[in-house]
């Protein structure tokens, strides 16, 4: 799904925030997302632009997610937990929806299986 989302030209690039520009490679930068925006803020945007409805994307999602993009599956060293398996997700579903300007009927099926 990542590649996909990639190849279609919708994720958005996942190390700086799309606001200010800061790093968010950073130690201790958190990174943040919502439906609507094409990428990423940081914790300084998200509380100045006094955004309520968004959602974390975690420091290990965001390294797994440029994992995946460097290396086969098959080659990656880090552990998915479930929560992490989550975040990606949300984001990826919450990225193809604001591209296509309409909700996936899909992810419910996809979340019952």
């Amino acid at each position: 799904t990542l590649w996909a989302v990639k190849l279609a030209g919708m994720l958005p690039e996942l190390h700086v925030c799309l606001s200010c520009g800061v790093s968010l490679d950073e130690e201790g930068e958190r990174a943040f997302f919502r439906r609507g925006a094409h990428g990423l803020m940081c914790m300084d945007c998200k509380r100045t632009l006094s955004v309520r409805d968004a959602w974390e994307l975690s420091r290990e999602s965001r390294t797994l997610a440029s994992q995946i993009l460097r290396f086969p599956v098959g080659a990656l060293d880090a552990q998915w937990t479930r929560e992490t398996a989550a975040d990606l997700r949300r984001f990826l579903q919450q990225q193809i929806e604001s591209h296509i300007e309409r909700r996936l009927l899909t992810v419910p099926v996809l979340e019952a299986a």
